[in-house]
């Protein structure tokens, strides 16, 4: 993604930015460390402070895991957190109980027989196939949103073809499955499976669809988010902290953490009537005010859990 925010410090490398807000989260960690380094040996329990190559894409949550990040110290509880432009600057929010859909990625490739365009006789077109499927996807998500468990599917790529004269011999179709329940996203799979194999059967194109969870749901224990909840009211006051956050159907691999031990997880209000921009646009930029206290309110989070 292109950066077009403008700032002095905007990205220089091409395609590439912040539009997640991970520079300020980083920010927000080493914060954490000036905060509380000189009063390690007050802390009264080890500190580990994560900071994660990636959060998607694949995500470095996993292969922090398997390396051993969480192994010495082992910690008993992790925190974590991420900047919300849908909060108002100044509040916080605890996510409690479901809080982010797990991802399913999925890509399905149609494979025809190609050609030239002004003999479409002599071909076999994908194109259409593709578009057909894209109709029962798009029916198959209707479905899963009028269902009694919370999921969606969306078709966000449609790739085929790069000439204008020129029929291609494949399309891939890309996109997600969000769940929050294994059995949902296995009948949701298996469901995209027969609509392929319908489809290769009507049209006598090979249709292979591929997978991959991308992250899990993450569901975070009521009584931990209770006692989040407290410490940042203790700090900010009760009406600037919401417990329990809205359930968001976006994914988060500090899911992965959240499997691996008991966890909460804040989300950091950055939304004022300057900076509207929402995540992942070109535009997405927080006002740095809001770095010092909440770098406070992590650390006294933080202090008061050490503390029991």
């Amino acid at each position: 993604m292109e950066e077009r925010t403008g700032l002095p410090f905007a990205s220089e490398i091409p395609g590439r930015m912040h539009a997640c807000g991970h520079d300020g989260h980083t920010a927000l960690g080493l914060g954490v460390a000036h905060l509380l380094a000189p009063r390690a040996a007050r802390l009264g329990g080890d500190l580990l402070l994560l900071f994660q190559p990636g959060e998607e894409h694949p995500g470095g949550a996993r292969p922090m895991i398997a390396e051993g990040a969480l192994d010495d110290p082992s910690p008993a509880v992790i925190l974590g957190c991420h900047l919300n432009p849908g909060l108002p600057l100044g509040r916080v929010a605890v996510c409690s109980g479901p809080a982010t859909a797990g991802n399913e990625e999925f890509t399905i490739t149609l494979t025809g027989q190609g050609g030239h365009a002004a003999r479409p006789r002599d071909c076999r077109n994908p194109i259409p196939p593709a578009a057909r499927l894209v109709l029962e996807l798009e029916a198959l998500a209707a479905g899963l949103a009028a269902g009694p468990e919370p999921a969606v599917l969306t078709v966000a790529q449609f790739q085929a073809g790069q000439g204008h004269n020129v029929i291609p011999q494949s399309v891939e179709l890309k996109g997600t499955l969000r769940f929050f329940q294994e059995e949902v996203r296995r009948a949701a799979l298996a469901n995209m499976d027969r609509i392929c194999r319908d489809l290769e059967a009507a049209e006598g194109v090979a249709v292979a669809l591929a997978s991959v969870t991308d992250a899990p749901p993450m569901v975070l224990p009521p009584d931990l988010a209770g006692r989040v909840r407290d410490c940042c009211a203790e700090l900010l006051g009760p009406e600037r902290v919401d417990l329990p956050a809205e359930t968001s159907m976006g994914a988060e691999d500090f899911a992965f953490f959240a499997q691996a031990r008991p966890a909460s997880y804040l989300r950091l209000g950055c939304g004022d009537a300057v900076r509207t921009h929402g995540l992942h646009t070109p535009f997405f930029d927080f006002d740095e005010a809001l770095l010092p206290e909440a770098c406070a309110v992590l650390a006294w989070c933080l202090l008061r859990l050490l503390r029991g």
